[in-house]
């Protein structure tokens, strides 16, 4: 039962991280895919890597890791107005940064 959520849900990005040691746990295919490809890594390898590792609206792991952190110990979602991926780090397009972030 515990995957069930994210076969119910392939075509949607979503994601269980562990908490505590923000460590990838669930994956949705469709997350794989955009994480994978953004990051340029092999989708098999990204199970069991943390979130600080595989984040897309951080430009460096120290800004992902005070993202992480903040959300964290506020215990409360990052709201962000709006964000802008390229497909992959190669392409020239401006991504979603923290600063943009909703009251």
């Amino acid at each position: 039962m515990r995957g069930a959520w994210v076969k119910e849900n392939e075509f949607i990005p979503l994601a269980l991280y562990d908490a505590n040691t923000g460590i990838l746990l669930l994956a949705s295919s469709r997350y794989i895919d955009v994480v994978a490809r953004f990051h340029g890594l092999d989708p098999t390898t990204l199970p069991g890597r943390q979130w600080t590792e595989l984040a897309m609206i951080a430009t460096r792991p120290v800004e992902a890791a005070e993202i992480w952190n903040k959300v964290r110990t506020s215990q409360s979602p990052l709201h962000l107005r709006e964000v802008h991926l390229p497909l992959s780090r190669g392409e020239q397009h401006a991504k979603g940064h923290p600063s943009g972030e909703c009251p």
